[in-house]
Formats: C-alpha cells, structure tokens, sequence
C-alpha cells in the first residue's frame, strides 16, 4: 500500500508526523500489518479492500533517542543562555527590559522541553489510543471517508507552510541584520518556536479531526429524523388543554412513552451490554446507511433507526473520550505556550514604547519587521487554537440541539423516544471543552481576558520607567 495514499487517518496526517519526527516530537512509528478482521461484512464498503492493511503505533528506539538528545541539547542551550544574558547582556539594562526578556527565555524553552519530555514519558500510548480509536469511527461512520482525508491532508499542508512562512521571515530578519556570532543562537531559537508552534498544529489538526467527526454524527440524526434547518410543522401542532388544572388529554396521534424499567431491551441494546468494549464492530451494526437524501430517511421512524441511534450514542462517546486524551496530552503545552504568547506580547509592545523614549539601540530593539512578523505569528497561534476549539465545541453542543428536535418528531416509537431520551441524558453529562490544563477555557472568552491582562502590564511595566 502506497504510504500517502489518503485513505485513513494515519496517512493523512503524515505531513505532520514526518516534521514532528524531524524535530523529535514523534517518538513512534507507523508499522503495516495486516487486518485481523476475515473477510465479509466485517469488511468496509468503499473499495473493498480499504483496510485489509492496517497501520499501528509501534515504539521506535531510534526515534526516543533522537528525542532524548533533543531534550539534552535544549536544556544545556537554556542554562548556557540564562548564564550568559544574565552576566553579560542584561548588566547595564533597565531591570524591566531584563525581566521580561528572561521570562519570555525560559516559557518559550519550557514549552519545548516539556513537549519533548512528555514525547518521551506517556504521550505516545495517549496518542495511540486516539489514532486507533479515531480509525474504529471511520470504520463505522464514514462509509467513503478518502474526500475527508484528502481535505484534513490538504489542512495539514496548509498550516505548515503558513506558520514556517512566518517564523523563517521572523528570524531570516533577525540572520540578516545582526550576523556574527548569532547565528548559532538564531538557528536554536528559530527550532525552538518551531517546535512551540508544531506542537500548536499537532493539537489543532486533532481538534479538526473530531470536529469533521461530531459534524458527520449530526448530519446522521439530521436525516435520520428528517430535521432541517429552519422551522416546520408548528402551524400543525394543536395543544389539546383541558379546562382541568393541569390536565393534558391523550389524543390519537399522541405518543405514550411507557417507564424505562417497563421497555423492552432492543437487539442493539442486548449486544451493547453483553459487549466488553464500547466500540461496535462492522458485524454488529455495519457502516451507517449514507447521509444522502434519499425518502426513507425522511419517512416515519423504522425499527432499524433504534440500532443506528444506539451506534451514534457510541460513537459520540468515543469521540468525547478522543477530546479528552487529546486536552490531557497537549494542556500544560498550551498552557505554557499561552504564557509565552503573553509575556512575549507585552514585551514586545513594552519595548517599542520605551525606545521611542530612552532611544535604546538596534541590537536591543529589533526593528518594526520582526515585531510585526512575531506579533503576527503570536496572533495565528491564539486565534487558531481558540477558533478551532470552539467550533469543535459548537458541533458536540449542536448534538443535544438535534436530538431535542428528533424527539419532537412524530410519529416515534417508544424504542426511539427511550434511545433519544437515553441519548439527551448522555449529552448532559458529557460537555466537551478544552483547557489550558485546567487554568482557562480555550474558547473566545479567553481572547477578552488575554487583551485585557497585556494591556494592563505595559501600563503596569511602563510605570516603572
């Protein structure tokens, strides 16, 4: 099998695994077996042969100790760095400029050595339980998944050449103006933002991935239960209301929903308990019957829409479990990288103000061409994390919308309504948001507060002046 082919979610991510192994942060390898499913139903739909090979992680030796020699080099550059500034740079500036100069030093490097430190500890089975479980969903709900893996490829491509854009016009700047003996120190720094920002592209392109995957889940109950956008049938709803208190007659076309304890356990459900697993293979339930717009998705409810709505509920568990891991593997990253954008922020911002005071020297102040590429660089990372996470968000919320309005439908059979219902209760506890490590919540409310704090610490910091 061709290795970018893309046709799973391995393959198309490749381009991203191939820099984050470049730089070592992917201390793991993709190994081709052979499917251990027989053939027959358990074998998928699009092109009969799409997963008779299979791809898994597999612990690559080389790979740790390239990232365990990363890791060396970054913290004997870090301490090197400190020791030097601190003796020699530092020693006839302003407290405030030096300060800020060395906290930005230590969170952008603290960034990339917890990345790599956690490479080398437990990300790696975090992030194999993702592929694998992210693989079993397409099995399951993506019946021909090749477009949306060469669209997510196409994604991945594309936020790679945009932040190495930024960074190489960044610091190629900063090569050209200064010279000398910092070129060495450049190149460090420009791998160091690297790795902040592929780590930054790594957790944003899993957000996408889940968010393709809620999206397909809601298209599937949208015609499922024949829900469209805007409204419909309420001019036909006739609320019979008695002149009782609080009583509501029964009519014809009502729908009497016996107690929970008093259905009867549907196929699926038999199965879903008996299961050892939460995931359901293809010779359970198959691959989900095609979004297209056909009637019979639009025709009243059939007894084979209680199986269906069943694998659904799985399936959006499965995908609430993915967001998780993917926020346990990559929080405390962000929350550092989300410090270093702040404090990089305001020193640069900081800079700029008291040069146009005291007339501090080029070599200081770097000019207006790397500040407008940091800030530029600074600006994509906050705004593509927090867009990406709420929007990924947005379309796990819209889930409880749809199944709200699928109960609505009529007629339903007491089946459906206990699944729906079921399915309410589950999205009630299960409200997908990702943190900073648990600090802050990666949606637009952060950007007011991230505002509001730099723009009072160059007031703060300028009072010291």
């Amino acid at each position: 099998m061709n290795l970018f082919k893309p046709n799973d979610v391995h393959s198309a991510t490749l381009p991203l695994y191939y820099v984050s192994r470049l730089l070592g942060l992917a201390s793991y390898r993709y190994h081709i077996r052979t499917s251990t499913h027989p053939p027959g139903p358990s074998r998928s739909r699009n092109g009969g042969d799409t997963f008779d090979l299979e791809r898994e992680f597999q612990t690559s030796k080389c790979a740790v100790l390239y990232t365990g020699l990363m890791l060396v080099a970054l913290l004997v550059w870090l301490v090197y760095s400190l020791v030097w500034k601190i003796l020699y740079d530092f020693s006839d500036v302003k407290l405030t400029y030096a300060v800020t100069q060395i906290m930005t030093l230590c969170l952008s490097a603290a960034t990339t050595v917890i990345s790599l430190a956690l490479e080398l500890t437990c990300n790696r089975r975090k992030l194999k339980k993702v592929m694998l479980k992210l693989t079993h969903v397409d099995k399951i709900l993506m019946k021909d998944s090749n477009y949306v893996h060469k669209k997510m490829s196409c994604f991945v491509v594309l936020e790679l050449v945009i932040f190495v854009c930024l960074l190489l016009a960044r610091h190629g700047y900063e090569l050209w103006s200064r010279g000398g003996k910092q070129y060495v120190n450049i190149i460090i720094r420009f791998v160091i933002h690297f790795m902040s920002t592929l780590m930054i592209v790594q957790f944003v392109s899993f957000i996408h991935l889940l968010k393709q995957r809620f999206r397909c889940v809601n298209r599937q109950l949208s015609f499922l239960g024949g829900i469209k956008d805007q409204e419909r049938g309420l001019e036909i709803v006739k609320m019979g209301f008695t002149h009782h208190r609080f009583g509501v007659p029964v009519s014809q076309n009502a729908v009497v929903v016996p107690h929970a304890d008093d259905i009867q356990s549907s196929k699926s459900q038999e199965q879903g308990s008996v299961a050892t697993s939460i995931f359901i293979s293809d010779t359970e339930t198959g691959n989900l019957p095609s979004t297209s717009s056909s009637s019979k998705f639009r025709s009243p409810c059939r007894p084979h829409d209680v199986d269906t709505i069943h694998t659904l509920r799985c399936i959006h568990t499965i995908l609430f479990d993915i967001g998780g891991l993917v926020n346990s593997v990559y929080g405390i990253q962000l929350l550092l990288a989300m410090a270093y954008i702040f404090m990089s922020v305001v020193k640069y911002f900081h800079v700029v103000m008291i040069s146009q005071q005291d007339q501090l020297s080029s070599f200081r102040v770097n000019g207006i061409v790397p500040l407008m590429c940091v800030v530029s660089i600074h600006i994509a990372n906050v705004l593509w994390v927090t867009a990406s996470c709420n929007s990924a968000c947005f379309e796990a919320c819209r889930t409880t919308t749809l199944v709200n309005k699928f109960l609505l439908v009529q007629p339903l059979t007491s089946d459906i309504s206990a699944e729906l219902e079921h399915f309410s209760q589950q999205l009630l506890h299960s409200k997908l948001q990702f943190t900073a490590f648990g600090f802050f919540n990666l949606d637009f409310t952060f950007l007011y507060g991230f505002v509001g704090g730099a723009t009072t610490y160059i007031v703060i910091l300028l009072q010291f002046q």
